[in-house]
């Protein structure tokens, strides 16, 4: 009986790796897959983060300029292009590839690739606290219609009932003093068959700044002869004004 039991178990030992070697083949093909989408997908969110972050130092920059040159947007977008280089910029980071940077992120602003949009203030705004008086510009005194930045603590702080993009708002000149900027940015997905899974989650949301972005994207595949998958990230920022608002690029 002694005997029959210990065979038993031997055949029982000699069988059982073999079961096991199977089995662990078929978790294999199962869990790797699954390990590997999920590492690729972790590479794909730090390059995500990393533009996001970039996006919202740009942003900034792009306020601040603003707000130093009169609310004009080529200084925005000048600023946003200076900041943004920084995800065309190579290893090396000298004078050469920083100037090279720069231009490839001003080409691909002028291109669609960028967007700077102002909230605030609004053409609404702006008629109604405009003050026709001598402004400095450029080293030059001229008679233009501004809105005042000087001696804001002294300055009638009454708000006043407006009607801005079908909203009625209450805004005092301080308030008029705001500069809101919205940014955005077509993010280039790099990793293979997760940009096309992620690229096709975000055009369910059907936004304007993605289909913006889809319309870069198909431009730049056009160009490169392969599929490019793009997807908008946004960001924003404001700042209070230290110079005179001119309307030429409110909204």
């Amino acid at each position: 009986m002694k005997d029959r039991l210990e065979n038993t178990i031997r055949r029982k030992e000699i069988k059982w790796p073999c079961t096991m070697r199977g089995q662990s083949l078929i978790e294999s093909y199962i869990v790797l897959p699954l390990f590997a989408f999920l590492m690729f997908g972790v590479l794909e969110l730090a390059y995500m983060y990393h533009a996001k972050t970039t996006l919202n130092a740009a942003t900034f920059d792009a306020a601040r300029s603003g707000s130093l040159h009169n609310a004009k947007i080529s200084a925005m977008y000048d600023a946003m292009a200076k900041a943004i280089s920084a995800l065309y910029l190579r290893k090396d980071p000298n004078v050469a590839n920083a100037l090279l940077a720069y231009s490839e992120a001003k080409i691909a602003i002028t291109a669609g690739r960028g967007k700077i949009d102002i909230i605030s203030p609004t053409k609404d705004v702006f008629r109604v606290f405009k003050k026709n008086d001598y402004l400095t510009e450029d080293q030059t005194e001229t008679k233009k219609d501004h809105i005042p930045n000087d001696n804001l603590m002294w300055r009638n702080a009454d708000y006043r009932t407006i009607t801005s993009g079908g909203a009625t708002l209450k805004v005092n000149l301080q308030d008029a003093n705001l500069l809101k900027i919205r940014t955005t940015w077509c993010h280039k997905l790099v990793v293979p068959v997760l940009n096309k899974v992620i690229h096709a989650a975000s055009i369910l949301t059907a936004n304007k700044d993605q289909l913006a972005c889809d319309v870069y994207s198909k431009a730049a595949s056009n160009i490169s002869g392969t599929n490019e998958y793009y997807i908008a990230i946004t960001s924003s920022a404001i700042i209070r004004m230290q110079s005179a608002v001119l309307e030429k690029d409110l909204k």
